[in-house]
């Protein structure tokens, strides 16, 4: 199945856009890599000047996704390599390519189906997938235009994992939203399509979150942990645990990092400790006097105080990457590594399926290559401001962009399905009050077929795409007034409807 542009993994994107999830399972792995084709649209036009520069040294943040890989360099470009999309869907791009659209980043976190940006301003933007409210713009509405997370200032780091977000504000509070099954939000929610603080936290330093839960490192050295309690060793009974608990058996902690159930936890005397799937912290006897921790989506890395990197995964010894001194940041994706020296020099190894090296190869690398960064290339993402919806029927999906009339603007929110999207009028009442203006969804070209025979008087179809043999209907749900706390809604809401002949679908991506 090809994956859609739209589903902005890139950079991060789709990737950034994917990422984040690393090991973690993200609905299906061709959603996973449709978000990071979505996370790029790009514009090859511009020549390759030959300049090159490779200093990252001031911002040395860098993300590993499943097939694409991001930096942010000293100037607070982004830059993104390996599997993006283009509108021949088709690109691998072998070396890394600047990020139009997008500035003064200071890190970049990628998950599978979205990406995020803390500004040097201290505000957050993402764009990508949004059924969960994981881009925190009050919305459920995908984007493929960087918006701002409503609410957020003055961030100093930020994570994100499959569905949900946390960041770290520099008066030591945290913040999340996002899907909250498990109780990763830290608050007694259902979903949080904007931030919200979580109870009960401060003099925070540190944040990570992990696929159903997360974690804070308190001024004191004490780790915090909530969500899904099995995999955080809460010892809590039940699916999940929406409090924050302290994790007991470990202290004088400096750094964490969780990926899935796999938690590393750096402690001041250089010792590293992990846990997670049960059991307290354990020691990793075989590394001592460690600057830096980093919980990869296959493997976990250590940086030692002369700059080694160590690698391990599982109940494996740590063993040390030879041909490499000086590193001072990680990351670590599926099946592949990319570092950062303290020249600001970058290096990669590992799996190349997909370009995600940014060597110019697809050629595997059991040992580091150099990578550079190259003035000139640069990606123009299409950003746009039309809202972005997939929707799946049995094992294939279409993601499509929506434009509405200049009426219905600020006036509606979304709310998808996997096989259905409900475009409802924004009031205050709940949304099972809420007028339903419009919703889309996928039929079979029989089954469309069937329905242009069988045509009965309930509320009509009307076709308004196809992709092969599947058609996007939509259906017009408040034909007349709802019940409404206000009169001016229900006014409101019909003179949208009289519009509703303008809605209509651009463009088409599977």
């Amino acid at each position: 199945m090809k994956k859609t542009k739209y589903m902005i993994s890139l950079l991060v994107i789709f990737s950034i856009l994917i990422s984040g999830c690393f090991a973690e399972e993200w609905r299906t792995v061709d959603n996973k890599n449709h978000l990071i084709e979505s996370n790029s649209n790009i514009n090859n036009e511009n020549e390759d000047t030959g300049q090159t520069y490779s200093n990252l040294v001031e911002s040395p943040s860098i993300a590993a996704v499943n097939s694409h890989s991001l930096a942010v360099d000293h100037q607070g470009i982004l830059w993104i390599w390996g599997k993006v999309t283009s509108d021949t869907n088709s690109d691998l791009q072998l070396k890394p390519r600047r990020i139009s659209g997008i500035s003064d980043v200071s890190s970049v976190v990628g998950n599978w189906a979205y990406t995020l940006v803390l500004k040097r301003d201290g505000s957050v933007w993402g764009w990508g997938d949004n059924r969960d409210g994981q881009l925190g713009d009050g919305t459920y509405i995908s984007r493929l235009k960087p918006v701002q997370i409503i609410g957020l200032e003055d961030i100093q780091a930020i994570d994100a994992r499959v569905t949900s977000a946390i960041a770290l504000k520099k008066d030591g509070t945290v913040w999340t939203w996002g899907d909250n099954m498990f109780g990763q939000l830290g608050v007694d929610r259902d979903n949080g399509e904007v931030p919200a603080q979580v109870p009960g936290l401060q003099d925070i330093v540190s944040v990570t979150a992990g696929n159903l839960g997360s974690l804070a490192l308190q001024e004191d050295g004490t780790v915090w942990a909530w969500g899904y309690g099995p995999q955080l060793d809460l010892n809590v009974e039940g699916v999940g645990q929406d409090i924050p608990a302290k994790v007991e058996g470990i202290n004088d902690v400096v750094d964490i990092s969780a990926i899935g159930a796999d938690i590393l936890a750096l402690k001041k005397d250089g010792t590293v400790w992990s846990w997670g799937s049960g059991g307290p912290p354990i020691m990793v006897e075989e590394l001592t006097n460690i600057n830096a921790i980093k919980q990869g989506i296959t493997w976990s890395y250590a940086i030692d105080q002369d700059g080694i990197v160590w690698i391990w995964t599982g109940n494996e010894k740590p063993r040390r990457i030879p041909g490499l001194s000086d590193i001072v940041s990680i990351a670590g994706g599926k099946d592949y590594t990319i570092v950062v020296d303290a020249e600001g020099n970058l290096w990669s190894w590992g799996d190349n399926t997909y370009g995600q090296l940014g060597d110019g190869t697809t050629e595997s690398r059991e040992t580091p290559v150099q990578i550079s960064l190259e003035e000139g290339a640069a990606i123009e993402n299409d950003y746009t401001d039309q809202d972005v919806f997939t929707l799946k029927y049995d094992n294939t999906e279409i993601s499509f962009s929506v434009e509405t009339p200049s009426s219905w603007k600020d006036k509606y929110f979304v709310k998808q399905q996997e096989d259905w999207v409900g475009i409802y009028h924004n009031t205050t009442l709940p949304l099972e009050k809420a007028a339903n203006l419009l919703s889309f969804h996928i039929l079979s070209l029989k089954e469309w077929e069937e329905y242009l025979i069988e045509m009965d008087d309930g509320y009509p179809l009307k076709k308004v795409g196809e992709k092969g043999d599947l058609i996007i209907v939509s259906t017009q749900i408040a034909e007349q007034p709802y019940s409404s706390s206000t009169s001016e809604e229900t006014e409101e809401v019909m003179r949208m409807l009289e519009d509703i002949d303008e809605v209509r679908i651009s463009n088409i991506y599977d």
